[in-house]
Formats: structure tokens, sequence, C-alpha cells
């Protein structure tokens, strides 16, 4: 029995390390292609000032340096918060608009988990008489 739970255990902290590793790897790419977040809260349709530009990505938080916006995104994954949609913010009366990710999230969240599910039970239901009859 112990030689299960420690199995486990690493299987869990190297599913949480690539987890980390995957979603670092993502945020550094995502920045590294020299975004310009204060278009999300100008429209398109508008000559931009770059002063606005400027505007709309210290709205946006995108100021703050990299390393404090990257822990502080995780800080609010692990309470359950997933931030706010950049596209849609709207600005009006000088006050930033954004819509919540989480309401968005949840209703897919439930499909794409019984997706999950009924695929790996399937594979199961599937494997294990298939391996038998191979045995």
């Amino acid at each position: 029995m112990k030689r299960i739970g420690l199995f486990l255990a690493r299987r869990i902290a190297g599913g949480a390390l690539t987890l980390v590793a995957i979603v670092t790897f993502t945020w550094i790419m995502y920045w590294s292609l020299a975004p310009q977040p204060g278009r999300f809260v100008y429209p398109f349709g508008i000559k931009v000032t770059p002063y606005q530009l400027h505007d709309g990505a210290r709205r946006l938080g995108a100021t703050r340096p990299k390393a404090t916006q990257f822990f502080d995104w995780w800080w609010n994954v692990l309470h359950g918060d997933f931030g706010h949609q950049w596209s849609g913010a709207t600005l009006n009366d000088n006050v930033l608009t954004t819509a919540p990710i989480g309401p968005t999230l949840y209703p897919d969240l439930r499909v794409t988990l019984s997706i999950l599910i009924g695929g790996a039970l399937l594979a199961v239901l599937i494997s294990v008489p298939l391996g038998a009859i191979s045995g």
C-alpha cells in the first residue's frame, strides 16, 4: 500500500509540475509577442495615440513588472479567480469595465470534464477486456 501511495504522489507531483511548466511557457510566449493591450480599451476604428495605448495598458495592469503579473495571476487562479476579459473592455466616464472570465468558463468546464471522464471510462471499458483477451 505504501508503494502505491508513493507512486500516486510522484504522478500527481509530476502532473502539477508539467501543468506549471506549460502555463509558464505559454505565458512567456504570449508576452514575447509584444502585445498592445491598450488596443483592447480603445477601439481599433479610431486613431489611437501612444498616450492612449500606455493609458489602456496601465488600466489593464499590463505595465506592472512581468514577474508581478505572473505571480499575481497564479495567486488569483489558486483562489478561483481567473481574471477579466480584455476583449470587450469599455471605458465610460474614465472607468474601465471588463467582464470576468469565470462565468463564461464554468459552463464550458462542465462540458469538457464530461467529455474527459466519458472518454477515460470508454478507454478503460475497451482496454481491460482487450487486455484480458490478449493475455
